[in-house]
This record gives C-alpha cells, sequence and structure tokens, in this order.
C-alpha cells in the first residue's frame, strides 16, 4: 500500500456498520480517500467489487466469532485474502485512541519472509504518519547463542526501519521466541490496530495463515490489518518510485 485513496467497508448489515465506518473515516481524513459501504456477508460479493473500481483498502468485521481462546482466521476472510491482493482490515468493537496506537510485528530471522517484513513496515509505517498515530515495531530475537547472527538481524532490520522512514526509536527487539514473548506485550500495551504478514506463499506453505499470528491476534485483542507478501513486491516498488509515502514522510519529518 503506497497511497489510500479509496475504502471499502464491507458490513453483514446497518446495526454493524456503524464501528466500521467510524473507523473508515478516521482514515479518510487522514488520507483524503473516499469511503464506500457494502453491505453484505459474502466473500463472492465482495470479490465481485474489488474487480471494478481500485480499492486500497477492506475495512470488515471478522467473519464469525472466533473460537474461545484460539483466534483463527475464518474461511471467508481467508478467501478474501487469498484471492486479492488488497489489505483486509479486520475491525472489532472497541473504537480507536486518539491519536491510535499501532503495532507491527515482524520476523527478520526467517529469510524466507523478508517480503512480509517489507511490506508490514511499509503499510505500518504509511499508515502512522498518514494517522499521527503511534506505531512500535516488534521483534523477538529467538536466537540466543550466535551473537554474529543476533547482529546481522538487527542491523538488517535496523536499515529495513529507516528504509521505511518508521524511526529507529519506534524500534524494539526483545530476546527469546515470539511465540512467548509478544503475546503478553500485546496484552498488556492494548495497541488499537496491530499489522501483521497474513499470508505466506513459500513453497508448502501457499496461501497458509502463519500459526504465530492466531497467538498474537488472540492476544492482542484490537484490530488486525493483514496483508500477503505479495504486498513485499509492491513495497519495494513503492521505494522505488518515492510515491506517497515518500510525500508524506517528508511532510511529516
Amino acid at each position: 500500500m503506497d497511497k489510500l485513496t479509496s475504502i471499502l467497508v464491507v458490513a453483514a448489515d446497518a446495526h454493524h456498520s456503524a464501528v466500521l465506518l467510524d473507523k473508515a473515516i478516521r482514515l479518510a481524513r487522514g488520507f483524503d480517500a473516499r469511503v464506500e459501504l457494502l453491505e453484505t456477508s459474502s466473500a463472492s460479493v465482495v470479490l465481485d467489487r474489488l474487480q471494478g473500481a481500485p480499492v486500497d483498502l477492506v475495512i470488515k468485521e471478522p467473519a464469525s466469532a472466533h473460537p474461545l481462546r484460539r483466534w483463527t482466521l475464518e474461511a471467508t476472510d481467508l478467501r478474501l485474502l487469498q484471492q486479492t491482493c488488497v489489505p483486509i482490515l479486520l475491525a472489532r468493537a472497541r473504537p480507536w485512541a486518539n491519536p491510535p496506537r499501532i503495532a507491527a510485528a515482524v520476523d527478520i530471522a526467517d529469510r524466507g519472509s523478508e517480503s512480509l517484513t517489507r511490506a508490514i513496515l511499509q503499510v505500518s509505517g504509511f499508515l502512522a504518519l498518514g494517522m499521527h498515530a503511534y506505531l512500535d515495531v516488534l521483534y523477538a530475537e529467538r536466537e540466543q547463542h550466535d551473537e554474529y547472527l543476533r547482529m546481522e538481524r538487527a542491523v538488517k532490520l535496523a536499515s529495513l526501519v529507516r528504509e521505511f522512514r518508521v524511526g529507529c526509536e519506534n524500534l524494539q527487539m526483545l530476546d527469546g521466541a515470539p511465540e512467548k514473548k509478544l503475546p503478553p506485550l500485546l496484552a498488556k500495551r492494548h495497541y488499537d490496530l496491530l499489522v501483521l504478514g497474513g499470508l505466506t506463499r513459500r513453497a508448502g506453505l501457499a496461501g497458509a495463515f502463519l500459526p504465530l499470528n492466531a497467538a498474537l491476534g488472540e492476544a492482542a485483542q484490537s484490530d488486525i490489518l493483514l496483508l500477503s507478501d505479495r504486498d513485499g513486491h509492491a513495497a519495494r516498488s513503492s521505494q522505488a518510485s518515492g510515491q506517497q509515502s515518500l510525500h508524506q514522510g517528508n511532510q511529516f519529518a
């Protein structure tokens, strides 16, 4: 996502649309975007709409209540994420603070996930600038013995943070396995929005929802913005062309 000019709000009915529209309007004001409401619970209807006029972001409720103590991606939401390049924001009932607090969870330890890391940093930094939001980039380093490898990853992540104009002061690196370190932190801080890499398309995991994200989504109890690794290629293109995100970075610097 290197621009936000069109937001599609998907609600099952008018009763569910109020909170979603409020969040969409807050985003729209920050980016001068237009908002469109589509009342449906059908993934097919949403996909048909996405074949029409361009949409930069979809905001919707999770497809159904998630099982107790296990946040999972329901079939309808998984289908949307698999079949479209548009980021999906799953919005819960809790309103956002003013200014909002955003967390971006990344995993630089997995070399195969670099495109996802790029997408997460680019999109979260872009949204934070436009909304004047607080942003924390969270990374847990699972390697405890190889100091050279730890340093290599730290330097790589710091470089990516600078590349996408997030601000190194927002980078928080923890020692330990992410599945142990990140969920308690997310539960304690009550973020408004958590940005995750929703799908991976590496060999053997085509279109899979990452298991760690289930634990993070469960702990955060926040809205969740899901991206696929296709967005990482867009993030690289955005940096090369220096479009809207660079313009806003200069504007708010």
